[in-house]
């Protein structure tokens, strides 16, 4: 992988907290209370609800790793169940149960205040062109305890990186598919899961990894040629310079104590069960400690 940047480094634990909303046995409770864990929809409608009602072909554009088959068992038909202001409620009282659950009296610290107070900042000088699903979070109301402050603020950053993500696969001529086939070719995730959880058929899979092969990328066993591995390397290289914005602003001092905090947090809530970290999450766990 490239070498550690400030991006890099937050993302790191940026991505536990965050992600404590769709792997939380809460948010199955009250999605099936509106039907919607019924549909398979809940993650589709959390995610897009800042959005507005969004349309299958604006969310497969956005998402960008999802098949548009998978989309459109979801989208625009999970929009009957539910209309976006009741997801985002929904959303906000999960993420909230959730870090109450797995923080347990660390939810009420001043440190979380602190944190959030800092995420805030970040997002303030985060450059929004071209990054849809980080400025909708972005304009979102703004929650009045800290912990729920923190999590939108860290949502928001989380999806300002993700945006910027797919702007360099785009950059690098790399497709939905194939760019998961090139994170199961690097080992950093298991394929089948990869492939199942984004809706992926088998032979969408199979020629993703022959078009990939074709061009160097692949080798026939599955894993990263050293141009794939090179690749690899340059496009995330172009994701922690797009997502660098809301921590240059910060500055060092400030991105450095909002990372601090953030690694306690997210060391808790790994510690607590909280995400699925050996299933490959985004990020890698434990984080980098050192740029």
């Amino acid at each position: 992988m490239p070498a550690m940047t400030t991006a890099r480094w937050l993302w790191q634990v940026v991505e536990p907290v965050h992600a404590v909303l769709y792997f939380a046995p809460e948010l199955t409770t009250e999605a099936t209370k509106s039907g919607l864990a019924s549909h398979g929809s809940t993650y589709f409608a959390c995610r897009a609800a800042p959005l507005g009602q969004a349309t299958a072909a604006l969310v497969t554009a956005v998402f960008f790793g999802f098949s548009s088959t998978r989309v459109r068992r979801s989208v625009p038909s999970m929009w009957e169940l539910v209309d976006p202001a009741t997801a985002l409620q929904l959303r906000t009282t999960v993420a909230d149960a959730a870090l109450r659950r797995l923080l347990g009296p660390v939810a009420a610290n001043p440190i979380v205040a602190r944190a959030a107070e800092l995420a805030d900042r970040a997002v303030d000088g985060a450059e929004m062109a071209g990054r849809p699903l980080a400025a909708a979070n972005a304009a979102l109301e703004v929650a009045r305890d800290p912990h729920i402050r923190l999590w939108q603020a860290l949502t928001t950053l989380r999806e300002h990186r993700g945006d910027g993500h797919c702007t360099a696969l785009v950059n690098a001529g790399i497709g939905p598919c194939e760019a998961h086939v090139l994170r199961a070719g690097s080992g950093a995730a298991e394929p089948e899961f990869l492939r199942t959880s984004r809706g992926w058929s088998p032979q969408e899979w199979a020629d993703a990894a022959e078009q990939l092969r074709i061009r160097g990328w692949l080798s026939s066993d599955g894993w990263l040629t050293a141009s794939g591995t090179e690749i690899r390397d340059t496009y995330e290289s172009d994701t922690d310079r797009l997502a660098a914005s809301p921590f240059d602003a910060l500055g060092p001092e400030h991105t450095e104590e909002l990372r601090a905090i953030l690694r306690q947090l997210a060391n808790t809530i790994v510690a607590a069960g909280g995400v699925p970290i050996e299933r490959g999450l985004g990020s890698p766990w434990p984080p980098g400690e050192t740029m």
